[in-house]
């Protein structure tokens, strides 16, 4: 079950290490995230990416013009931007070689999750996004989100039995859905 799972932000020898709540929007705001294709590629090379760079991917999810992440770092020597820019660079030259067009646009926004309640509201947040967005009403028919810490079917257990919700909107379509 998601509650026996701990990713803490804490390392063993107490160093704090950064999670991140963070945003990436298409070029000119695109529906490029409802292409199954595309959100298959795109997600395929995040996860293998923040492996590579050492920071675990404990939620995503692909709206149909952004993409919303939280992310936490292995080691307090994890780099945010390198990973982003890789990820974004890498992906976006697919994309354009395929299509001609650009994926992404410049940047992202990044918040600092600084403690486990605010990491575990980021990843209910993140979840219901769908729901409040009212592409779904039923988080399991939306396919564009997961995480490679934990399986979708500890998510949506977690979000049922969590007071972690964000705001009453969340929990409102949360209950609503029989989640």
């Amino acid at each position: 079950m998601f509650t026996n799972h701990t990713f803490s932000l804490l390392l063993p020898n107490d160093k704090r290490c950064p999670g991140y709540f963070v945003t990436c929007y298409a070029e000119h705001r695109r529906n490029c995230f409802a292409d199954p294709a595309c959100v298959e590629e795109v997600t395929r090379q995040l996860l293998h990416l923040a492996e590579a760079y050492h920071f675990a991917v404990s939620a995503y999810c692909f709206m149909p013009d952004h993409v919303q992440l939280v992310l936490e770092a292995a080691s307090v020597e994890c780099g945010l931007s390198r990973l982003m820019g890789t990820w974004k660079q890498k992906t976006g030259g697919m994309h354009e070689r395929t299509t001609g067009r650009k994926l992404w646009q410049s940047g992202y926004h990044d918040h600092p999750l600084t403690n486990e309640a605010e990491r575990l509201a980021a990843i209910g947040r993140i979840l219901t996004t769908p729901l409040r967005a009212g592409l779904v009403s039923d988080l399991r028919l939306y396919p564009f989100w997961g995480s490679a810490v934990w399986g979708r079917e500890e998510l949506l257990a977690y979000l049922t039995a969590s007071d972690t919700a964000t705001d009453l909107s969340t929990r409102r379509n949360v209950a609503t859905t029989g989640l």
